[in-house]
């Protein structure tokens, strides 16, 4: 159970008005390959790219990756968008590829590490997701990011049963963000693994009142609070 990891925005373009602009563009998106886009209408393309679903935020994603002359950082800064959005679809082969093409464009974005592994764990490529969670962890200069490594390699290496380091990782991780929900998500998902869901469902009743840090993460946050409860009751017998 891994929180999915929205990019720092505030390093980028703020968003503005310019919708009807915005509107006419995504129609003829698919007939453009490149283009020039004027300050005011890319930080259009920027709140939709960050703040639109489906379609739309694909879209005005792709629209400022095809923008002429677009610096390499904001282009790397569009595809991790459009691979989180992905992953919120559960299309997972198309998130990974645009995390792919952002790391290409920018090897020091922590965020897009982290959602690679996320995605790597969910295809069962666990030696890759360690090693894409133990990059992030290198990178990090926070200790939001630094617990959000920890997490996902842990989640990780509790799969390729290394019980130890999973759990060396796990309380690192509270030590840094003690206020983090997905502190106790993780370990019920951890003791699940190991047998002990006993101890899942304490940490899961833990987790239930505690607020997520971040509002784009609460529902994911709900979902994986449910999905442990639901598995730590069959295990039960329940």
């Amino acid at each position: 159970m891994i929180a999915l990891r929205q990019i720092a925005y505030r390093r980028l373009l703020l968003p503005a008005c310019g919708m009807i602009f915005l509107l006419a563009l995504l129609v003829s998106l698919p007939t453009l390959s490149a283009f020039a886009a004027a300050p005011g209408e890319r930080s259009a393309l920027w709140d939709a790219c960050r703040n639109k679903d489906g379609e739309a935020a694909l879209g005005a994603c792709m629209a400022i990756i095809n923008t002429r002359g677009i610096p390499t950082g904001e282009r790397a800064a569009a595809h991790y968008t459009r691979c989180y959005h992905y992953i919120l679809r559960h299309d997972y082969r198309n998130a990974l590829a645009s995390c792919d093409r952002s790391l290409e464009d920018n090897p020091s974005l922590v965020d897009a590490w982290l959602n690679r592994s996320t995605i790597r764990s969910g295809f069962g490529q666990f030696d890759l997701a360690i090693k894409d969670a133990t990059r992030a962890l290198a990178l990090a200069n926070t200790n939001s990011d630094r617990a959000g490594a920890l997490r996902n390699r842990a989640a990780a290496l509790v799969r390729r049963g290394k019980i130890a380091e999973s759990q060396a990782d796990l309380d690192q991780a509270a030590r840094l963000q003690s206020d983090d929900v997905y502190n106790f998500i993780n370990r019920a998902d951890f003791l699940l693994q190991v047998g002990r869901p006993d101890e899942a469902l304490h940490n899961i009743a833990r987790a239930r009142p505690t607020r997520a840090i971040t509002t784009f993460s609460r529902q994911k946050m709900h979902a994986d609070i449910g999905l442990l409860h639901g598995k730590a009751l069959v295990a039960l017998k329940r």
